[in-house]
């Protein structure tokens, strides 16, 4: 069992935490409440879900990304407690699809959405059952 959770570490959190540690120390900032660092990013992204491949459902504009999640904003009212994959290739260089859990929503315009979410690597929490359905 333990071998097989190093495996899953070595994966997206690895790749995750590689992406923190390039970016900018100027980007960090502390907004307190928060668990670990926010490090501001404006990047475009996308959102959707890994049907065998990944599928992008959303374009969005990620605003701060942290080791526990991100922030962003989109154009669509994406449903809460949805598990997502997000592309962050503007921000790593390369394709890079980590799994999130929309925590919140919260309607800023007509058309304009402040979505956060959490990683949800499957080595920390493996009774992710509520998908995104497509």
């Amino acid at each position: 069992m333990e071998s097989s959770l190093k495996q899953l570490d070595a994966g997206p959190r690895q790749e995750l935490l590689r992406l923190l540690d390039r970016l900018d120390d100027e980007s960090v900032f502390d907004m307190g409440l928060r668990s670990s660092m926010r490090r501001a990013i404006h990047a475009p992204v996308t959102l959707g879900v890994m049907a065998g491949d990944y599928k992008p459902l959303y374009r969005g504009w990620a605003t701060d990304l942290s080791l526990n999640g991100l922030g962003l904003l989109t154009e669509h009212d994406v449903p809460m407690d949805a598990v997502l994959t997000i592309n962050l290739e503007s921000v790593a260089g390369e394709e890079l699809l980590l799994p999130i859990k929309v925590c919140y929503v919260m309607q800023l315009m007509s058309k304009t959405y402040r979505i956060g979410g959490t990683f949800s690597f499957m080595s920390e929490d493996p009774r992710q059952t509520r998908l995104f359905s497509v």
